[in-house]
């Protein structure tokens, strides 16, 4: 195949220390390819769309367009939906009210959002999309399979979606919302479905991630840290080889889910503290034939999928020394204010997914710890403590959790604790169950947005 000469690099600032909002992805170039979607100021990022997607959402634009009364509109992509600050996403079809959007983007729930699958959004719609607009009061939503084919259709009774309809192939449905469509055999709409997939052989440096001041909008004059070109594939899905590519100095979580990835902004004092104090509780209960290992350490459990738990405790024999592909016992996921609907939602469905058998969710504003295990191919709670509440919980291993005290710097026994103001020792008298695992005491390290926030653990005479 002949080879595309690559494109100029595309140069991109965002703001590090702070959650991201619908302002600053106006400041993207419109050379950049990639979709840029905002959930709880945390970017997600898919990679361009296929042909046969491309041919299935202008097949249904024109249906629904046809069918539409005079003050409704039917928009296809890239248009935004902003429901609330932090938020932002671009149905592949939606069908709104010109009324009550604006030139650039719509706040008020569309009357019907459509998400057409492709290999890098299957999770994204039918699990993260599902919840959010569920969420944000858009009363009918569809989703359709191009390689099906087939159309999963949605509509909302109370704060949950119900299915309407779902067919595939040559069957038809009747769907009354936003307006009566008789919808056309689905096959007529992927009349490229033999199509072999769209490749170029092209590389193109999706941005630069240029760290600002905390203010966000200029470059601190002193001390300002480097730029960096992390280069990424345009035509095809993510991969972990790809995510070892950026730079150790860039600051931001990257995970992918189906081959698109995710960004995750610095997380806060109180989300570090709470994993400082869970990690050193989890340590020593934690047996001598397993490891627990703090965030970053990437589980991959299949070719597109890179999750990055903040703790994770797992058998060191079926692991690799920068990664494990096994499912890990257990996996916890810390929630800051742009992961929420991440870990409660997305994350849950692909631990579920791919095997690990118990997950938990610390809450740290309230606090709170949600303990799931895996029954069959879903979660059930088998505790949920707040405060000063207790749960006994024996996977992986047994171990109490008290979440008020996940969040109280003054339980960090034995730790140095570095921050910005300074190095501080904790009484020996609020040590942790079963202290004497401890007689070699971890020092964490937290350090601070914007430039940087991540927590390391390090042992006398050991590795990290």
């Amino acid at each position: 195949m002949t080879e595309v000469s690559a494109q100029p690099i595309v140069q991109t600032h965002f703001p590090v220390g702070r959650d991201l909002t619908w302002e600053d992805l106006q400041t993207i170039p419109d050379e950049d390819y990639w979709r840029y979607e905002l959930v709880d100021g945390s970017l997600l990022v898919s990679p361009g769309p296929e042909l046969i997607h491309q041919i299935c959402v202008g097949e249904l634009f024109v249906l629904l367009r046809a069918a539409c009364p005079r003050h409704l509109r039917a928009v296809f992509a890239p248009f935004d939906f902003t429901p609330q600050t932090g938020v932002v996403l671009q149905p592949d079809v939606m069908v709104l009210d010109p009324k009550r959007s604006e030139r650039q983007r719509t706040y008020a729930a569309p009357l019907l959002a459509v998400e057409v699958m492709a290999p890098g959004t299957r999770t994204k719609d039918r699990v993260l999309k599902r919840a959010l607009y569920a969420e944000n009061g858009v009363p009918s939503f569809w989703i359709i399979d191009p390689t099906g084919p087939s159309l999963l259709a949605l509509e909302l009774v109370g704060d949950v979606y119900g299915v309407v309809a779902e067919v595939r192939g040559e069957e038809a449905a009747t769907l009354e919302r936003p307006s009566r469509l008789l919808s056309r055999r689905l096959d007529l709409w992927i009349r490229a479905s033999d199509t072999r997939r769209m490749t170029r052989a092209v590389s193109w440096p999706v941005h630069v991630v240029a760290p600002l001041s905390a203010e966000g909008d200029t470059m601190a004059k002193v001390g300002a840290p480097p730029t960096f070109n992390t280069e990424l594939p345009l035509w095809r899905g993510l991969t972990w080889e790809d995510l070892e590519a950026i730079p150790d100095e860039d600051c931001w979580r990257y995970e992918l889910v189906d081959g698109s990835l995710l960004v995750s902004t610095s997380r806060d004092r109180i989300h570090q503290v709470c994993v400082a104090n869970l990690g050193i509780l989890l340590d020593s209960a934690c047996p001598n034939e397993l490891e627990l290992l703090m965030m970053p350490f990437p589980f991959v459990p299949r070719p597109g999928f890179v999750l990055q738990p903040d703790l994770q405790v797992l058998d060191p024999n079926r692991s690799e020394d920068n990664r494990t592909i096994a499912a890990p016992l257990l996996v916890v996921e810390v929630m800051s204010p742009a992961t929420r609907m991440r870990d409660r939602v997305l994350k849950r469905a692909v631990y579920a997914e791919h095997g690990v058998p118990s997950y938990w969710i610390i809450d740290p504003t309230v606090p709170s710890s949600l303990a799931l295990e895996l029954v069959g191919d879903a979660y059930e709670v088998v505790a949920n403590a707040r405060g000063e509440e207790s749960a006994t919980l024996e996977r992986p291993f047994p171990v109490t959790v008290i979440p008020g005290r996940l969040v109280d710097r003054s339980r960090c026994t034995g730790l140095a604790l570095f921050g910005d103001a300074g190095q501080q020792e904790w009484p020996a008298d609020n040590a942790p169950r079963d202290a004497g695992a401890l007689a070699s005491p971890p020092r964490i390290r937290l350090i601070d947005p914007p430039t940087a926030a991540q927590v390391t653990i390090e042992r006398p005479g050991g590795s990290a």
